[in-house]
């Protein structure tokens, strides 16, 4: 009986202690970044969507779509981009409607659409605001709304009456003409210039959008009414991905720190997929075009 006690004291002192601090060890922690090398061979990403699992990444300036699966790993060679006119120079937001690319122009209030060989189909136009905007300051999203079948069309930053705002247009999408109806505009104020809209993506009758300036980076998620028109406050919220993109950068840093890779954090494309993670995308270029070499590698995270 002495024995077994003295077992039994040993059992409880020792041994399941160690098993209990065992189990509650913290899983090891997964970056959310997708880094692999066809990612970081993407230069000046300017677009994201996702569609049937995989993503496609518009470049501003290369005449070409990427396809990648969500691992980060290219599907397909690119996507060329034909017959273009040659008046086209920047292009930004994607989306997919009825199987056919549309993409916007970053210095005009153009849409094009595009087949999914890469072929040009068409262009139409809206109507915008003037603005003063910087060279660098344009259109740079596209959301499509399925069940209102309206288009949203995001300015990223320019000045009205002196001060600086970002817009959303609402446009009715009818392929049969030529200019977009305007249905709404929306005008988001922008705390002295200092940050930037620079995507939006539309699911579950929200509309997303990332705000950022140096070292600061939000997603907003605004609401829709119901005839599909986005409102502001108080009808929408934001997340703060500051510390989020820091230490994705920090894990893979430490993770191969021979590499030595420096990341874009000039975050530029936004998308969802079917259970909500969101996937977002860096440009790594500051003008140029696609031929010259960037230091900087482009960056894909996915948020759960």
């Amino acid at each position: 009986m002495k024995k077994i006690s003295f077992y039994l004291l040993l059992f409880l002192a020792y041994v399941l202690p160690l098993k209990f601090l065992s189990a509650q060890s913290p899983k090891p922690v997964q970056s959310p970044m997708i880094d692999t090398k066809d990612v970081g061979e993407i230069k000046g990403a300017s677009g994201i969507y996702l569609h049937k699992d995989i993503l496609y990444v518009i470049p501003e300036r290369c005449g070409e779509i990427i396809q990648l699966n969500t691992s980060g790993i290219k599907k397909a060679p690119p996507i060329t981009l034909k017959e273009m006119p040659s008046s086209i120079k920047t292009l930004e937001g994607i989306t997919i409607i009825n199987d056919h690319f549309f993409l916007i122009d970053e210095d005009r209030p153009r849409v094009y659409k595009f087949k999914m060989d890469g072929k040009y189909v068409d262009q139409y136009s809206f109507n915008a605001i003037n603005l003063d905007a910087d060279a660098n300051d344009g259109f740079e999203g596209i959301a499509y709304n399925q069940d209102k079948n309206l288009l949203y069309v995001l300015h990223e930053r320019a000045k009205l009456n002196s001060k600086y705002q970002a817009v959303i247009y609402t446009l009715e999408f009818n392929e049969k003409l030529a200019v977009f109806k305007t249905v709404n505009t929306i005008l988001i104020p922008l705390e002295k210039g200092l940050f930037r809209y620079s995507d939006i993506c539309f699911k579950n009758n929200h509309l997303k959008a990332i705000k950022s300036r140096k070292d600061e980076y939000y997603i907003y998620d605004i609401d829709i009414d119901s005839n599909g028109i986005p409102q502001l406050e108080p009808h929408y919220s934001r997340t703060d991905l500051t510390k989020f993109v820091s230490d994705a950068i920090e894990y893979n840093e430490k993770k191969d720190s021979k590499a030595n890779r420096m990341y874009s954090t000039n975050l530029e494309g936004i998308t969802l997929d079917e259970k909500n993670n969101i996937y977002l995308i860096s440009d790594n270029m500051d003008g140029g075009t696609c031929d010259e070499t960037v230091k900087k590698q482009t960056m894909l995270l996915r948020l759960k």
